[in-house]
This record gives structure tokens, C-alpha cells and sequence, in this order.
């Protein structure tokens, strides 16, 4: 090659780095040492003390080929005809085979930047599949965590109901044959005793499953469960309790009255010993009589009514049955 070449290929050279270094970070690494190290073997060639021409073309094909050319041709000129139109196809297939490997080397790296890139985002995917996967788990186990207490609940239920109309219906055959109780205010319904009149509800508990309330009779407090306020009460408000608290008491006065006849009835129906009576003489009759005084006689008198009143009870339920 000569020196002209060898500048012009080094220009070219040279020219294709300064490109490849403008572009900063994007700058094909490969492709500047490759082209590094071709201007430093140029410069290298160039700078190389002048040889004989045949030598130089000899170790030129040496180092493309492997031999040299020169003992394939019987002539000098075939030899360098044939070398004119050999080497530089030659060195165009060298160029272009490294082209094409620095070609497969950008889509190479390319590649695995993309497919690093994918890598990355499948992981994320992976990771967001994980995610809503534990999410899903989470909700089943939920939903049928529910699904039980619900199920436990309606049992719950059921059993309640299945209660209350039982002690409904025992309530209702206890009452079937009693008298209804009157109230003794003016104007005042007839109430059945079936339910306990209660005020001043207060529910309690995280789901009101509890209250609090007083009985209107009683004004006594107590707690029950919400379940059975309406099956076991009615509620009426505080000014209508305290009509309930003064039947109550009422109540009350009327049964002591009662207990109080009770016990002055038993007391008058008590046996009366009568004494026995003997027959006497007329003589001992006669002092008997002047001896006895007013308070004597005051007493005979009464003896004599509740004689009369025992003679009556007896001999008259004697005739009536009769």
C-alpha cells in the first residue's frame, strides 16, 4: 500500500472516531478500540523504514493468505494483475465481515438490553401476580370465615325462634283460663300479663346485642338480650310508666287489705267452748239467782247470742242440706 493510501485510510479511520466519540454516553465502545487500534497499526505501517516492494507484497499476502502469491505466476505482471483485483476484494470481504460483526455485536447487546429490560418487567408483573394472588387468598378465606358466622348465626336464630315460640305457647295455654287483670285507674284497658311493661331503654354492646332497661311496675332496673325485648316485653315511655307503677302499688294495697280480712275472718271463726250446763234445785237455783249481779247477767247474754249464732250455723246447714 502506499503512503498516500495509508494517509487516506488513517484519515478515514480517524474521521470515523471522532463520530463515534461524539456521541458520549451511546458510543460504541467495540467499535472505538477496533478503530483505535486500526490508525495505531497504519501509523505503525507508515512509520516503518522503506522495504522492497516485493517483500512487502509478499508478507502482505502471507498474513491475508497464509503463501504468497508470486509462486502461483510465471510471471511478475500476472502476479501483480492478479494482486490488483484480489487483494482489495479481499480486504472489502475483511471489511465487511467486520462490519457485519460489529453489526451482530450492537444487536447482540441491543438484545440483551431489551431483553434485560422484559426481563424486568415480567419480574414486576410476576411480582404484582404474587400480590394479588395472596390478596385473592385472603378475601376466600374471608368471605367464607363470614360465610360460618353467618351460617352459626341463622342457626343462633332459628333456636331462638324455635325458643320463643315455645315459651309463647306455654304462655299462652297458662293464660288461657285466667281472668283478665282490671286496672283500678279510671278509663283504663284490660291488660293480659302476658308481657312485662319496661321504660328507659338503653342498648348496649358492639352490634346493640344487649339493653338496659326498668320495669314500669317495679321501677327495678335489669339487662337482657335485644333478641328478646319484643317477644318478652312492651316498652311504653317514661310518662306512661309511672301509670303502671301506681297499679302496681294499688295492686299491692288491695292484696294487703285482703290478707288483713283473711286473718280478722279467721280469728271470728274461731270454735267458742260453750260450758256445760246442770240442772240444780230450786233452792240452789233461787240463791244462785239472788248471788248473781248485773256483770253476771251481762255475760250470760252474750253467751246466750253466740249460742243462738252457733245453733243457727249448725242446725240451719243441717236443713239446707236437708
Amino acid at each position: 500500500m502506499e503512503i498516500s493510501e495509508f494517509q487516506t485510510k488513517i484519515e478515514q479511520l480517524q474521521y470515523e472516531l471522532n463520530i463515534e466519540n461524539q456521541r458520549g454516553g451511546l458510543k460504541d465502545a467495540a467499535k472505538v478500540e477496533r478503530l483505535e487500534a486500526q490508525i495505531a497499526e497504519l501509523t505503525a505501517e507508515l512509520e516503518k523504514p522503506e522495504v522492497d516492494p516485493v517483500i512487502a507484497r509478499g508478507e502482505e499476502e502471507i498474513a491475508l493468505f497464509g503463501v504468497p502469491l508470486g509462486a502461483y505466476f510465471a510471471t511478475i505482471a500476472d502476479h501483480v494483475a492478479v494482486r490488483s483485483v484480489v487483494i482489495p476484494a479481499f480486504r472489502q470481504l475483511i471489511n465487511e465481515k467486520k462490519d457485519l460483526e460489529d453489526g451482530y455485536h450492537k444487536l447482540s447487546e441491543s438484545s440483551e438490553a431489551e431483553s434485560q429490560r422484559l426481563n424486568e418487567v415480567i419480574e414486576a408483573r410476576d411480582t404484582e401476580i404474587a400480590t394479588l394472588k395472596a390478596a385473592l387468598y385472603e378475601s376466600k378465606l374471608q368471605a367464607e370465615d363470614n360465610a360460618s358466622k353467618r351460617d352459626n348465626v341463622y342457626s343462633e336464630l332459628l333456636e331462638a325462634k324455635k325458643t320463643i315460640d315455645e315459651l309463647n305457647a306455654k304462655i299462652a295455654a297458662s293464660t288461657v283460663t285466667k281472668e283478665q287483670i282490671r286496672t283500678n285507674l279510671d278509663g283504663a284497658a284490660v291488660v293480659k300479663k302476658v308481657k312485662r311493661v319496661i321504660y328507659d331503654v338503653v342498648y348496649m354492646g358492639k352490634w346493640n346485642e344487649k339493653f338496659t332497661a326498668k320495669y314500669a311496675d317495679t321501677d327495678e332496673s335489669f339487662e337482657d338480650y335485644t333478641l328478646y325485648k319484643d317477644t318478652k316485653y312492651q316498652e311504653v315511655q317514661a310518662e306512661e310508666a309511672a301509670t303502671f307503677r301506681t297499679e302496681f302499688l294499688a295492686k299491692q294495697e288491695q292484696e294487703r287489705n285482703h290478707e288483713d280480712m283473711a286473718q280478722h275472718s279467721s280469728v271470728e271463726d274461731e270454735p267458742v267452748t260453750v260450758p256445760a250446763f246442770r240442772d240444780e234445785d230450786t233452792n240452789s237455783a233461787t240463791s244462785g239467782v239472788d248471788q248473781a249481779d248485773a256483770s253476771s247477767e251481762v255475760a250470760g247474754s252474750s253467751v246466750e247470742k253466740r249460742l243462738e249464732a252457733l245453733e243457727l250455723a249448725v242446725f240451719g246447714s243441717v236443713r239446707d242440706a236437708a
